[in-house]
């Protein structure tokens, strides 16, 4: 740690391989197993005390405001690819990509790509309902939900 904010010397730092099906609380525990270990080697070089560390590359910094739950809210009128990729980075242990049906706060907590490309239907339109999910149309293409917090029921047709 230093005076400054994430300015500090790295003493440890190991890549963490990301799939293409991963989300964030896959993520979440691959980091822990990561750091598990890392934290043994650590240990290990302090009390030999041979600390190896580097200075952080200033260059490739940059800093973003803190997410706020609003930056969840689902954009229907966003891709399938871009809506799926916000509901997997915000899943467990955050908060959920989330949206507004009937004046409630509904969390997503799993979806996949859906394949509708029908560009006569509009964007939050319910264009499929199964035992397992619902399919809303999206700006570009649609995406089923499979969970979501609370449940809800809804009818072909409805827009979210």
């Amino acid at each position: 740690m230093d005076h400054k904010i994430d300015n500090g010397k790295i003493i440890s730092q190991k890549k963490i391989k990301i799939n293409k099906n991963d989300n964030a609380t896959n993520l979440y525990f691959k980091t822990i197993k990561t750091a598990s270990s890392q934290i043994i080697d650590i240990i290990k070089q302090i009390k030999s005390n041979q600390i190896k560390s580097k200075k952080q590359d200033n260059k490739s910094k940059n800093y973003l405001r803190k997410r706020t739950y609003h930056d969840g809210q689902i954009n229907w009128s966003s891709s399938n690819h871009t809506i799926h990729n916000l509901i997997r980075a915000l899943c467990y242990p955050y908060p959920n990509a989330h949206f507004k049906y009937k004046k409630k706060d509904i969390k997503v907590l799993k979806s996949s790509l859906g394949k509708n490309n029908n560009s006569n239907v509009e964007y939050g339109k319910i264009i499929s309902i199964n035992n397992n999910y619902f399919e809303v149309k999206c700006g570009i293409s649609s995406i089923k939900i499979f969970k979501t917090n609370p449940k809800i029921n809804l009818k072909l047709g409805d827009y979210l």
